[in-house]
């Protein structure tokens, strides 16, 4: 026979049975599924110690046939609804007294180790850790710890310690605004804990009493002065404040100041001759290049701005795969200088990708401005020299920025090799360059399916001096 299930004799009858002469508390529920025959835990449905064919089970020296009779004369053994819990007389003991009204302490004061803490005193202590932790607490990630403050103020006793009126910010203005002045009006005394009328004496704070190298200490003072860069990143003076006239505008996230040449009328401008490039009928990946001099473009002014007119236009066969993008550059070429160590500065790229622009054979006209600051300096040997800053800027092919990029370059004359510059920019003589880019997908028609394109550009150029 597979399995033996029999009721306990004696005083474990009401609490337990055996199973296989194992004793099992009587907390299980007998159930079936089909012909099989389930004991398993009353209150966890998983947890199973017995699963086996009903005619493979002897209950009390019985073999059921029927799958309910022995689920029924199973359950009257395994489960005893009234079983009872059982607890050592010392928890017993405990439980009661627990329970009992005068074991429970509503204060903070009690040092009854045998009583417990009602929840009315657990929400008073929450207040009080809740204060200390708001007292503690700091925006200061350095100093934002109990011991890291404790640390702090030891090792920096000795300066604590030192501590002038005039060391802690804005205490001076405090007190002089609790000054008694003297009744007869006279502002620069007032009245001492005796009734002397004695002088006020406000020491004036200067830089030096400023620390700016140890963040640590208690003067530091984070930028202060002002420091002023001149255009070669050296410091030219220091100040409180800047004020800047309507011709410029500040832009505070970046710390940069913006030259707004709108506002400075025209002294005197050249102009170019026109300057046109042509790619020529083609159908594989193309640059051309095309220049036209400019000569003497800038002044001793500082101040100028380079308007760029220029008309583009394609023209292309009738079938075939077209360009899918197409580069237009101008560039500011040096005939006899060169900027840091190149003899061009790219001033503006016009980028076409949209298809029905590249496909359309109208001709587009446009007008971009080049605003450049050209300031002039001289190195210790006395040589004088300039440098040239300008915003570089990209467009698509509706005229819309979609990139600018601040570039500044010493002027050079094309043997020079020092850190700086020899060159004054009146003195260069200039061309204009364009360049001009056709890209196909198959950029050398090995398919032979790309569609005879040329690209037109017409360049006319005016330099004009602002002041």
């Amino acid at each position: 026979m597979g399995y033996k299930i029999k009721t306990v004799d004696g005083e474990l009858k009401e609490y337990a049975f055996d199973i296989g002469g194992v004793l099992a508390l009587r907390n299980f529920k007998a159930v079936t599924n089909g012909n099989r025959l389930i004991i398993e835990s009353h209150e966890k449905a998983n947890f199973t110690i017995l699963d086996a064919l009903v005619n493979e089970v002897e209950i009390d020296g019985i073999v059921y046939d029927d799958p309910t009779a022995a689920q029924e004369a199973l359950q009257r053994l395994v489960f005893n609804p009234l079983v009872p819990v059982i607890l050592p007389q010392a928890l017993r003991d405990l439980i009661i007294t627990s329970l009992q009204p005068n074991s429970i302490a509503d204060n903070l004061t009690t040092n009854d180790s045998s009583k417990t803490l009602s929840a009315k005193q657990g929400v008073v202590l929450k207040e009080l850790i809740d204060a200390v932790n708001q007292i503690l607490t700091s925006d200061d990630t350095s100093l934002d710890e109990l011991q890291e403050i404790v640390s702090y103020i030891k090792q920096n006793k000795t300066d604590l310690q030192n501590l002038s009126i005039s060391n802690i910010a804005g205490l001076i203005d405090a007190l002089a605004s609790k000054i008694t002045l003297n009744p007869t009006g006279d502002e620069n005394k007032y009245f001492n804990e005796k009734g002397i009328a004695v002088p006020i004496v406000i020491p004036e704070q200067v830089q030096s009493d400023f620390n700016q190298e140890d963040n640590t200490k208690p003067d530091y003072i984070k930028g202060y002065p002002l420091s002023v860069l001149n255009h070669n990143s050296a410091v030219a003076f220091e100040t409180k404040t800047l004020q800047f006239d309507k011709n410029f505008e500040f832009n505070n996230s970046e710390k940069e100041v913006k030259l707004i040449t709108e506002n400075f009328r025209t002294l005197s401008y050249k102009k170019s001759p026109v300057s046109s490039i042509s790619t020529g009928n083609v159908n594989i990946n193309t640059t051309k290049t095309n220049q036209v001099s400019l000569g003497l473009v800038f002044s001793s002014k500082q101040f100028h701005v380079l308007q760029l007119i220029y008309l583009s236009r394609n023209d292309f066969g009738f079938s075939g795969v077209y360009p899918v993008k197409l580069v237009k550059k101008i560039y500011l070429v040096g005939k006899n200088a060169k900027f840091d160590n190149s003899s061009e500065i790219l001033l503006l790229t016009e980028v076409t990708e949209n298809q029905s622009r590249i496909n359309d054979s109208k001709e587009h006209f446009k007008i971009h401005n080049v605003d450049f600051y050209t300031d002039s300096s001289s190195s210790v040997n006395n040589v004088h020299y300039s440098k040239i800053s300008f915003l570089e800027k990209k467009y698509n092919e509706g005229g819309v920025e979609i990139e600018s990029i601040s570039k500044s370059y010493y002027v050079r004359s094309l043997n020079y090799s020092g850190s700086l510059g020899d060159m004054l920019i009146e003195n260069v003589d200039f061309a204009i360059k364009l360049e001009t880019t056709i890209e196909f997908t198959d950029l050398n028609n090995s398919e032979n399916n790309n569609v005879v394109f040329n690209s037109f550009l017409e360049l006319k150029t005016l330099i004009n001096e602002k002041i």
